[in-house]
């Protein structure tokens, strides 16, 4: 975890942002259609994929992986940069980030999902990830 949380994230991190929906599915609405119309590879990691494996806390924030994170998708989106926005963008590192097509978005591996609740300061996210982590990491 410690690798996660001090080697790996920080590198990865694209930015933070918030965009003009406050709802989560209304940004995951937005996302989706956005990755589709610019053929661009995605996965959603952290609580929303915790809630879609296995209906878990899904908390506030949106972290997606992606391959590239170009200004078209920038502007198509409408996102401004926020230092606590609840869209966080990481970079992919070569396939792994890309786990499973599933609807209602594709999915990071476990290990990832789990390594990104256990990143959040919340304690109800440290609860989901150890779920995660009793039926997909033991």
């Amino acid at each position: 975890m410690r690798g996660y949380e001090l080697a790996l994230r920080p590198k990865l991190l694209i930015g933070r942002f918030r965009s003009a929906g406050s709802n989560l599915d209304d940004m995951l609405a937005c996302v989706r259609e956005a990755f589709a119309d610019l053929s661009l590879r995605w996965s959603v990691t952290g609580g929303p994929a915790a809630h879609a494996l296995q209906k878990l806390y899904r908390g506030l924030e949106l972290p997606i992986f992606v391959d590239f994170f170009p200004d078209q998708l920038r502007r198509r989106l409408r996102v401004i940069p926020d230092k606590s926005g609840p869209l966080i963008f990481l970079r992919s590192f070569g396939a792994v980030p890309f786990w499973r097509e599933s609807e209602p978005f594709p999915l990071a591996p476990p290990w990832l999902i789990y390594s990104e609740r256990m990143y959040s300061s919340d304690p109800r996210a440290h609860e989901a990830a150890e779920e995660i982590k009793r039926e997909f990491l033991a």
